[in-house]
Parts: structure tokens; sequence; C-alpha cells
């Protein structure tokens, strides 16, 4: 089943729908508590935010470490470019065979990304990261296809 992942704010608030307790940047890669539940994000919004480049290295890095200390996260943030559209899910195609199969992989989407452009993507992700600051995301979030059902 597909999933849809989105969060927002703080991990209280009522936007974390999945209990995850933190979103680990690559950036700084901290290593939860036992037993805590949490997402390897790729740093691409930070490094955005920042007006700086993404560091690739960083998160391979950071895949790295988990994956060798038998991390399991609740998914990976597959790389991609902020506010990028279709050059986003090219850097995400290129990007996804890099990303070990035991780490569930989320392709981020957002604005200029349609239900159509996604669907080559659905056979070797485990769900869809829902990105973009705005309005966009929340009704893109409730189209059936983007959630996996029949419209």
């Amino acid at each position: 089943m597909m999933r849809l992942l989105y969060i927002s704010g703080p991990f209280s608030s009522p936007d974390n729908l999945h209990g995850i307790e933190r979103n680990i940047l690559a950036e700084y890669a901290t290593i939860p508590p036992p037993g805590a539940t949490f997402m390897l994000d790729n740093g691409a919004f930070t490094a955005w935010k920042h007006g700086e480049e993404w560091d690739e290295k960083a998160f391979y890095r950071m895949l790295t470490r988990f994956h060798a200390a038998g991390l399991h996260p609740y998914g990976v943030v597959i790389p991609d470019i902020v506010k990028g559209g279709l050059a986003s899910l090219k850097r995400s195609e290129e990007h996804l065979p890099l990303i070990p199969e035991e780490m569930p992989r989320y392709l981020a989407v957002q604005e200029g990304i349609t239900p159509q452009d996604v669907l080559p993507f659905i056979p070797s992700i485990d769900g869809i990261f829902v990105g973009t600051p705005g309005a966009w995301k929340w009704r893109k979030a409730r189209q059936p296809s983007m959630r996996g059902e029949d419209e």
C-alpha cells in the first residue's frame, strides 16, 4: 500500500499523523534514542532555505551510518530539488537506486508534478512525501490519486 507523508511544524503537532518523533537531517545525522520513530531527510529544503547547495556527500554519509548501525527509519526522502518540478523528479530518479532497499523510500512531490508524472516511480517507492510550502500540498493531498486511491 502506498503511503502519503506530510510533516509540518513540531513533531507534537496534530499534523504528525504517523507518530514520527524525529526528522533527522543529513547535515546533523544524530542517532536517535532507542525505540524512536524517525525519518531521514535528504536536507534539500534546509539547503534551499539557506541559499546553499545541497550536500550530497552528507546525505550518503548519513545513510551509510544508519544502514551500518542497523537502524530502520520510517522512511528516507529521496533527494529532490525544492521547487524544481520535473527536474526534481529527474534528480530523484538518479538517486533512487542508491538508497538501500531495506529503507522505505519516499518520493518528494511538489508544485509542477502531477500524479501521471509519479506513476513510473510507483513500483520502486514506498510512499509519497508532499513538499512545497503553501496551499498546493493540501490540494494535492486531498486528491485520491495522490493517496494511491482510485478517483
